[in-house]
């Protein structure tokens, strides 16, 4: 029996950049074999602050509803995929959360947007209040920054993928969708861990040696725990760049995204035992808000100190 193929939701919110998240769900659907979901709600927005450039309103009712679906019939209009829309009437962020629960869906595609003139991107009412509560991980795409830049004609480039690691949580989902995603794709991967502390205790013993001994030290014991979490099978590929980076980890992680013109930062969202909101920490915030490219969060536990690599 063959391999289950998974399911992408696509959540549209018939804006201008819809015609370009489609094509690029199709594009990803079509390289990973997956079965596509079109996901839009008919919502209403209670006053002006929330009539926002991510609120294309259809209708209302079942007019909104049959509206929806046309709509979404015209963007998918030749596409030979698997593919079926589900369209709901409510707060889209409640609606999609709904809809995740209820099947089986492996990765939620959306889009950020702002306000009005890409003043602010709308962390905290939508990316991030998804990012908190969805089970699965949610592939992030950003829109162009300039007015005249060409909405529905660059494809989907993942020929760079980077992980942010902290050796704190857990790193094999991490791992698995950038494995997943860097195959079809033909993309190279890079580890990254930020130091963001001059000398870390849990680490590295205290030490009457040099300074700089024992910096040296500390960075060779952090890439030996980041090449530890690999899974077996790429722990000697040497196609796999591991990289430990001094400083803030938020920052350092989007320096070296840019740096290394990455196309897609995958970043944990930790789920702490006992809490069923998972926290948003400033690292996966700082890339959501300031990453150059695309940005994937991934849901995973914080390890126990014991469990933690060595």
């Amino acid at each position: 029996m063959g391999k289950k193929p998974i399911t992408i939701l696509c959540a549209i919110d018939f804006s201008k950049f819809s015609k370009q998240l489609i094509r690029y769900a199709t594009q990803l659907a079509g390289r990973l074999s997956a079965d596509l979901v079109v996901f839009h709600s008919v919502c209403f927005p209670r006053s002006a602050s929330q009539d926002t450039a991510a609120s294309g309103q259809v209708g209302d009712g079942k007019e909104g509803v049959q509206r929806a679906r046309e709509l979404i019939d015209e963007l998918m209009a030749g596409q030979q995929l698997p593919w079926r829309s589900e369209i709901r009437i409510g707060e889209p962020v409640v609606e999609l959360k709904a809809l995740v629960r209820e099947l089986p869906i492996d990765m939620v595609l959306t889009a950020s947007y702002d306000l009005s003139g890409w003043k602010r991107l709308l962390l905290g009412t939508v990316v991030e209040e998804l990012a908190q509560t969805l089970s699965v991980p949610m592939l992030v795409v950003k829109p162009p920054r300039h007015s005249g830049s060409d909405l529905t004609g660059e494809p989907l480039n993942l020929a760079t993928i980077q992980v942010c690691c902290d050796l704190v949580s857990q790193t094999e989902p991490l791992f698995r969708w950038a494995v997943n995603l860097a195959r079809p794709f033909g993309a190279s991967l890079h580890c990254v861990h930020a130091l963001e502390k001059p000398i870390d205790v849990g680490v590295i013993d205290p030490t009457d040696a040099p300074y700089e001994e024992v910096q040296q030290t500390l960075l060779d014991r952090l890439h030996a725990r980041l090449v530890g979490q690999l899974p077996q099978d790429m722990q000697t590929d040497k196609t796999i760049a591991t990289a430990v980076v001094p400083g803030t980890a938020g920052d350092k992680m989007v320096a070296y995204a840019r740096e290394h013109k990455v196309d897609l930062l995958i970043v944990g969202v930790k789920q702490h035992r006992g809490i069923q909101k998972r926290l948003i920490g400033s690292t996966t915030d700082t890339a959501l808000r300031r990453a150059p490219c695309q940005v994937l969060t991934v849901p995973v536990m914080e390890l126990e100190p014991e469990n933690r690599p060595k």
